[in-house]
C-alpha cells in the first residue's frame, strides 16, 4: 500500500512537523510531494527518502502540477492520495486529481484545522462562495475524511453536507523526544521567579496579545514572573510594540523560532495557549504537557480534548486578559501552597498522543479503505 502525501509547502509548521514525524518512523510506505515550494521540513524528508520525495518548482502552473503528480502516481503505482493542506488551490487540485486518476486510487482529505466562516475569506464574498463550493465538491469526491480532533470534524459537519461521507478522527501525535528525554526536576516557585511560556505562531488568532496584557496585570500585582515567547509570525512587531507600551520588557522575551523547544519547555513552569479561534488540536500544548509544564488554554476547538480543567491543567472560559491573568494567578497560588496540578496527570494525558498511535490509526483506516 503506497500513500502519496500532498502538501502545498514544506516549511516549519504544525502540519509539516507532524508529517516529518510520521515519515521519520518509517512504518508506512509514504511518498511525499510538496507542490508549491519546499522548505526545511521538505529537505529533511528528502534527505531520508530521496526516491520518495518530490519538491516541485514554485513557479509551476496548476496544469503542470497535475501532470507531475499524475506521473508520480503512475511511476510509483500509488494506491492512496492524501491531501494535507486545505487552501482553495488544494481543493481545486484535489478535484482535478480525482478526475484524472484511475478508479483504483483512493482519495483522502486530512482536516488539520476547524472551519470558521469569519476566517474564510472574510473580506471577499465572491472568493468565500467559490471556496465553499470547491470544499463541497472536494468532500463529495473524497473516499475518506480524517479530522485531527472531534472539534474539527464537528465544525465541518455543521457547515458542509458530509454526513454520508466516510470519516474518522485521528489525533495528532507528538515526537518521541518529548516523552523519552529526561525531564529536569523543577523546584517549587515559592522562592523564585515563575517562568511562563508560549510556543506557537505569532498571528492574531493565537491570542498572544491577550497573554501579554495578562502578564501586565500580574506584574502590577507584584507576581514574580517571566514570559518567554517562542515562535515567529506577522504579528511579532505589533506584539513587541505592545510589550514596550506596557513597559514590561524586562519580564517578556521574544526568542523567535526554536528547534530545541524541549530546552525552553524544561526551563518553564506554565505553558499558556490563549487561542482566539477554534484550535484544531494544539500539538504544542501536548508537547508542553509531555515536559510536565502546567497547561493553561482557552476553551476553543480541540484544546479541551487535550486539557481537562483542574485535572491536568486549566481551561479559560470567556477568553480575555482578565480571565487569563486570574487563571495564571490561581495556578501560581496553588503551586506555592503545594496543592497544584499533579504533574503526573499532565504527563499521563500527553502519553495518549504519541506519534506511534497516530501512525497505527492511519494504517488501520488506510487498510480499511483498500479492502
Amino acid at each position: 500500500m503506497k500513500i502519496l502525501n500532498l502538501l502545498a509547502e514544506g516549511g516549519i509548521g504544525g502540519i509539516e512537523t507532524l508529517c516529518n514525524s510520521i515519515d521519520n518512523r518509517n512504518n508506512m510506505n509514504n511518498y511525499w510531494c510538496f507542490f508549491n515550494q519546499g522548505g526545511e521540513i521538505a529537505d529533511e524528508i528528502k534527505s531520508r527518502n530521496p526516491d520518495k520525495t518530490y519538491i516541485l518548482n514554485e513557479k509551476t502552473t496548476m496544469r503542470k502540477i497535475i501532470k507531475e503528480i499524475n506521473n508520480i502516481c503512475e511511476t510509483n503505482k500509488i494506491d492512496i492520495i492524501a491531501m494535507h493542506h486545505n487552501g482553495l488551490q488544494c481543493n481545486i487540485l484535489f478535484h482535478y486529481l480525482v478526475k484524472s486518476n484511475k478508479e483504483n486510487v483512493k482519495f483522502v482529505r486530512l482536516l488539520h484545522a476547524c472551519h470558521e466562516d469569519k476566517y474564510f475569506f472574510p473580506n471577499n464574498k465572491i472568493k468565500s462562495m467559490y471556496g465553499l463550493y470547491c470544499y463541497n465538491r472536494a468532500f463529495k469526491e473524497a473516499d475518506l475524511l480524517i479530522s485531527v480532533s472531534k472539534a474539527v470534524q464537528k465544525s465541518f459537519e455543521e457547515k458542509f453536507d458530509i454526513q454520508k461521507i466516510r470519516k474518522t478522527v485521528i489525533y495528532n501525535g507528538i515526537n518521541d523526544k518529548f516523552l523519552k528525554t529526561e525531564i529536569r526536576k523543577r523546584e517549587n516557585i515559592k522562592n523564585r521567579k515563575c517562568k511562563i511560556i508560549y510556543v506557537g505562531r505569532l498571528i492574531k488568532v493565537k491570542g498572544v496579545d491577550i497573554l501579554i496584557n495578562a502578564i501586565k496585570e500580574l506584574k502590577d500585582e507584584n507576581y514574580n514572573i517571566q514570559l518567554t515567547i517562542v515562535g515567529d509570525g506577522e504579528e511579532r512587531e505589533n506584539l513587541e510594540r505592545l510589550v514596550k507600551e506596557l513597559e514590561i520588557g524586562e519580564i517578556v522575551q521574544f526568542v523567535g523560532k526554536q528547534r530545541n523547544v524541549i530546552d525552553w519547555l524544561d526551563k518553564s513552569d506554565i505553558s499558556v495557549y490563549p487561542s482566539v479561534w477554534k484550535e484544531a488540536f494544539g500539538i504544542s500544548v501536548a508537547e508542553a504537557m509531555a515536559r510536565e509544564c502546567i497547561p493553561i488554554v482557552s476553551d476553543r476547538g480541540g484544546l479541551t480534548e487535550i486539557v481537562d480543567d483542574k485535572l491536568n491543567g486549566y481551561v479559560v472560559k470567556n477568553l480575555n486578559s482578565d480571565n487569563v491573568a486570574n487563571t495564571i494567578k490561581e495556578c501560581i497560588d496553588k503551586e506555592i501552597e503545594g496543592n497544584g496540578i499533579d504533574r503526573k496527570e499532565i504527563r499521563k494525558k500527553a502519553e495518549e498522543f504519541t506519534i506511534d498511535r497516530t501512525i497505527e490509526r492511519l494504517k488501520e483506516e488506510y487498510e480499511k479503505l483498500m479492502k
